[in-house]
């Protein structure tokens, strides 16, 4: 069945201008005409029954789901070129390493128009945007810049598009101006398969493009993909290289404006990620007791694969890291260097498995919850702390001003 299924969907193009080929051994589909990306498989085991099969499904789910992103991505290369800025280098670094997703971008354009500029246009694929969670734009002197949405500009309907304010605006002819893009998304990775048993690795799938998205045509682009674990497949637009744990996508020549090329890797990924569902602070001020009160409380779940069977307490406290890869153990909280009255308490009461470590910036509280968070888990808790009314708040006729640390 998942033989003849592969060969139904491999021999009928998904969109006009690409076709499929059968997967040969080592390979996965291969999509050709306007895209051009294969999957490459370093997992592939022929002639073991089950064991095939189920590798021969999975890669078909994963081939899938490269061709539904195409389409998605696809569509922003309807959007028409901004006018008079060429990128004449885009070196982007990909890191999957961690639970959020760094992209760090080094750019250089060139005003090639007849008129300055006062803004550089970012564009974003809508599906990627969706997940971000803080970009930072620097100069090459690491002068940070503001960034604004832009959301009037047309990039072809999946295209959400930024705007940097330049200090200088770049006259036409003048030299080239670098810039440093730093960007957070959370929740990019997707588990797949989407549950694992309590021994198993969890493995994850990142989609994104060959080429970064820009309104602009870009001279030269290269881009490395860092992951932490075994590649079980990743898709190939030449030039395409792998060493070890990093993937190398390009040089590529001469990208026009909106180009787009959909990539995948799908790897194996330890890491716990941990997203906290609701988080409120309650702050009390005391001018009496001369202190400010701090609590937070806080729900938090585990957004990686879920455990699927029943958790085994026995095997986790015999071989708690092999038994639980991908689990939370512990979570860290930074507090105020000055932080007293520190606790930690849950439904039950207070939860004496923390330890708190204090620096001379910082303190650091380490909680241990009552028991592991595996994939689709959830937990909430309180911590607390106080800390002397002067470390917090100054005081000026009659009027005080109370500085803090965002939640930790």
């Amino acid at each position: 069945r998942v033989g003849a299924l592969t060969r139904a969907l491999c021999a009928r193009s998904l969109w006009s201008g690409a076709a499929f080929s059968p997967p040969s051994r080592g390979r996965g589909c291969q999509v050709g005409g306007a895209v051009g990306v294969s999957l490459q498989s370093t997992h592939y085991l022929p002639g073991q029954g089950d064991m095939q099969a189920t590798s021969m499904m999975r890669r078909l789910v994963v081939a899938v789901a490269l061709v539904l992103a195409a389409a998605e991505l696809t569509s922003a290369q309807q959007g028409q070129a901004m006018p008079g800025v060429v990128n004449t280098k885009c070196r982007r670094t990909v890191d999957l390493r961690g639970a959020l997703t760094k992209v760090n971008v080094g750019l250089g354009f060139k005003n090639k128009g007849k008129e300055p500029i006062a803004h550089y246009y970012l564009a974003l694929p809508k599906a990627l945007s969706d997940s971000l969670a803080s970009i930072k734009v620097t100069d090459a002197h690491k002068k940070p810049m503001q960034v604004i949405p832009a959301p009037g500009v047309d990039g072809g309907g999946s295209a959400v598009h930024y705007k940097v304010v330049l200090g200088a605006p770049p006259h036409p002819l003048s030299a080239e101006v670098d810039l440093q893009l730093e960007m957070l998304f959370a929740n990019a990775m997707t588990p797949f398969p989407p549950a694992v048993a309590q021994g198993e690795h969890q493995m994850v799938i990142f989609r994104d493009s060959h080429f970064w998205l820009s309104p602009y045509p870009t001279k030269g682009m290269y881009t490395e993909v860092l992951v932490p674990g075994d590649v079980e497949e990743y898709s190939r637009h030449e030039p395409t290289e792998k060493k070890g744990k990093t993937i190398i996508y390009g040089v590529y020549n001469d990208v026009p404006a909106y180009g787009s090329a959909p990539s995948m890797v799908h790897f194996h990924h330890d890491r716990p990620f941990v997203t906290a569902t609701s988080s409120s602070r309650h702050i009390t001020v005391s001018p009496w007791w001369s202190e400010v009160r701090v609590r937070e409380d806080l729900a938090v779940r585990h957004s990686g694969a879920a455990l699927k069977g029943h958790f085994n307490r026995a095997e986790y406290q015999s071989k708690p890291k092999s038994s639980a890869r991908s689990a939370v153990s512990a979570m860290s909280a930074v507090l105020p260097a000055g932080a007293g009255g520190i606790y930690y308490r849950d439904e039950i009461g207070n939860v004496s498995t923390s330890v708190v470590t204090r620096g001379e910036a910082n303190t650091v509280m380490t909680l241990r919850p009552r028991y592991p968070l595996f994939g689709g888990w959830s937990a909430s808790f309180s911590i607390g702390y106080s800390l002397p009314l002067p470390a917090a708040a100054t005081h000026d006729k009659g009027t005080y001003r109370l500085s803090l640390p965002l939640p930790p």
